[in-house]
């Protein structure tokens, strides 16, 4: 009973660290997003404060970002600029359209969104919105990252060491923005590339859940001012298996020490029966 008892512990204690790694990964990527926020509002504040804001302006500024699409919002919730660029979209409103464009421009606050198709190409992306005052009044700078070759992407392919671990970030939508697997489909879901993990996380925010004939150790974190959640899963035999050795040595100690206690009670139980039956015979 002790034995599994300290086993059980370790166990636990492997899994704490495991979701203590991943909490730690949801700091990152928060911090990642603060800091791409504050550096889209300088630039915005710099660049694109003008009365009129030209198509190089715009794109100089979209550039340093390596943005693949954005978009300059007048006070109205028009376009004013788009990258790439697409006159027939030039002064349509799309606050009506996107929830964190018309966060951004209402509310006056940093708004990310979940994966939306880009206005410009229909790409997969997330994107990022900035309020900030002009002379001609509060305009809205968003810049967008594709989902499959976003910084984000590279980084949860890297983050953990763990072999067989399995790194996504899911919006409120259950849609994929970056993973450390390869994604399919115009707008990847967690549903379709890993059901039992999705059902998981809408129970618990941590857990265990089986799936391939194996139980999966799993652990999420949300992402602050953010409609996202950075969630792990391993397997338990991955997880566990510096524990292995370890409870293999223990289980073999103890069947020696229960092997040599039994030899001790039958020795001692033969001495006794010889000191009765010498008794008796003297």
């Amino acid at each position: 009973g002790g034995l599994l008892w300290q086993q059980h512990n370790s166990r636990e204690q492997v899994a704490q660290r495991f979701g203590l790694r991943v909490n730690l990964m949801g700091d990152f990527v928060t911090s990642y997003v603060r800091d791409l926020i504050d550096r889209e509002l300088v630039q915005a504040r710099t660049s694109l404060t003008g009365s009129t804001v030209n198509a190089r302006d715009f794109s100089q500024a979209v550039a340093g970002f390596g943005y693949p699409a954005a978009v300059l919002l007048d006070s109205r919730g028009r376009v004013l600029q788009v990258a790439p660029n697409d006159p027939a979209l030039i002064g349509q409103d799309l606050v009506g359209r996107y929830d964190h464009l018309h966060t951004a421009l209402h509310h006056g606050r940093p708004a990310v969104s979940p994966v939306v198709a880009s206005a410009a190409r229909g790409l997969p992306v997330a994107a990022f919105a900035v309020p900030f005052d002009t002379p001609a009044g509060r305009r809205v700078f968003s810049g967008a990252v594709d989902v499959r070759r976003s910084p984000l992407s590279a980084y949860v392919s890297s983050a953990m060491s763990l072999s067989g671990t399995r790194i996504q970030l899911v919006d409120a939508n259950g849609s994929i923005v970056a993973a450390n697997q390869p994604l399919q489909g115009a707008v990847p879901a967690l549903a379709s590339h890993n059901e039992p993990l999705a059902a998981a996380l809408n129970r618990h925010p941590q857990g265990r859940y089986q799936a391939g004939g194996q139980w999966w150790r799993y652990s999420s974190v949300p992402i602050r001012d953010t409609p996202w959640r950075l969630s792990a899963a391993v397997a338990e035999d991955a997880l566990f298996a510096s524990q292995a050795d370890n409870e293999t040595a223990g289980q073999v100690a103890l069947g020696g020490a229960a092997a040599a206690g039994l030899l001790v009670v039958a020795a001692a139980g033969r001495a006794q029966r010889s000191r009765r039956d010498q008794q008796l015979s003297e």
